[in-house]
């Protein structure tokens, strides 16, 4: 090969790199939160990175900006996480880039891209998304706007004096897992159950997207011993983490789709869940494929929908918007109009959807309830009267958008 022909090839591949990697979205139509935000920041004149930093959220102050400050904790379980965990990827745990890797490893290609789904259900897929991680992990120091993910885990719930401390997150004794016999540290990735051993309970099988579950008998694999899931790792581990404070039976879950999923020697059948959750908590690319995960896989019952089925429910459009999600995520409506109603409303929608745009009030009669896409009851001292209002109404919106 002459000179010249092996400069004409060097530069026809790079026309053929730059191509791919300045590929500009179909704005008429994009698929999936990338091209969204790319032909967002288009619109207003700038990069998807530069929109997410400067827009949506504020990267010079809020995010990973807890880990950004010096200690200021009080305890020795926050001085334990504060030193093992944020010191790395300080302050680039929430970056765009992270988020970009975790969509990239194309495991979630229905996000925000639900065959369909219009472009404007796209884009509020995208804020309840938004609303949702940033309620999870805010600082409330923005007057919840631009402050969330700020946490990358849950500081205040760390009260413990040492790791051998529970926090309030400590799984009940019924959670199970299944424990190699000859090593008690790797725990089987592939089911773990809410019973006791030998009798009835709800079985939990992660590795599937979305999550399967069944009542069966809690019967351990072959070579496994059932464990309780509070033993096989410190109890002041049980604290949530990452953009969607993954705690308990859902960090469980996510590990055993991840072992399953992700893992370079996938599928890996049993795996040291205690190195799991060390890495999980200083990679943000980890964190935020565990958000995914539990948005577009993770289920709370046997035939309920995920978040994302929910959301993206075209036949039930009183589902689509931040009171549904709400629910979904947390099984009520917690400090709903405090924050998870101005993200979505204040900075999410306009940001994305535009200033301009005005959410539509949709209501549907269901449960003996009138349902509106935007009310999700809460106050802060409610009276016995107003508790049993609210849960019937919460029960029958989930009753309407939750199941299959």
């Amino acid at each position: 090969m002459n000179k010249l022909t092996h400069v004409f090839i060097m530069v026809a591949m790079l026309f053929i790199s730059w191509g791919i990697t300045n590929a500009h979205a179909d704005c008429d139509n994009p698929c999936g939160a990338l091209e969204l935000l790319q032909c967002t920041a288009e619109a207003v004149g700038m990069g998807a990175e530069d929109f997410y930093n400067k827009v949506l959220f504020d990267s010079e102050t809020q995010l990973d900006g807890f880990c950004k400050q010096p200690y200021s904790g009080t305890t020795g379980q926050q001085k334990y996480y504060y030193d093992n965990f944020c010191s790395k990827q300080a302050g680039e745990y929430y970056s765009y880039e992270n988020f970009k890797e975790a969509l990239d490893s194309g495991h979630f290609g229905e996000f925000c891209c639900k065959e369909g789904t219009t472009k404007e259900q796209r884009y509020k897929e995208l804020a309840n998304f938004f609303a949702t991680i940033a309620s999870e992990t805010t600082s409330t120091i923005l007057g919840y706007t631009r402050d969330g993910l700020y946490y990358r885990y849950e500081y205040g719930g760390l009260t413990g004096a040492t790791m051998q401390d529970r926090t309030i997150y400590y799984p009940e004794d019924t959670w199970k897992v299944a424990a190699l016999s000859s090593n008690k540290n790797l725990i089987n990735t592939q089911i773990f159950w809410n019973g006791s051993e030998g009798e009835q309970g709800n079985t939990y099988y992660p590795a599937e997207s979305p999550m399967k579950m069944a009542w069966i008998t809690v019967t351990p694999p072959s070579g496994y011993e059932v464990m309780q899931m509070n033993e096989m790792i410190d109890p002041g581990y049980w604290c949530g983490m990452g953009a969607t404070q993954l705690t308990k039976d859902t960090m469980v879950g996510f590990f055993g789709w991840y072992y399953n999923n992700i893992s370079d020697d996938k599928p890996v059948e049993a795996a040291n869940y205690k190195n799991f959750v060390d890495r999980y908590v200083v990679d943000g690319k980890l964190g935020f494929m565990g958000a995914l995960w539990y948005w577009m896989y993770r289920v709370s019952g046997n035939g309920f929908r995920t978040p994302h089925q929910a959301v993206t429910n075209v036949e039930k459009p009183v589902c689509q918007d931040i009171a549904c999600a709400t629910m979904m995520v947390n099984g009520g409506c917690n400090h709903y109009p405090v924050n998870r109603l101005p993200y979505f409303v204040k900075q999410f929608i306009p940001a994305l959807l535009g200033h301009d745009y005005k959410l539509p009030k949709v209501t549907e009669e269901a449960g003996g309830q009138t349902l509106e896409n935007m009310k999700c009851p809460w106050k802060k001292d409610p009276t016995e009267e107003e508790k049993a209002e609210f849960q019937a109404y919460i029960d029958a919106f989930l009753g309407y958008c939750r199941p299959q």
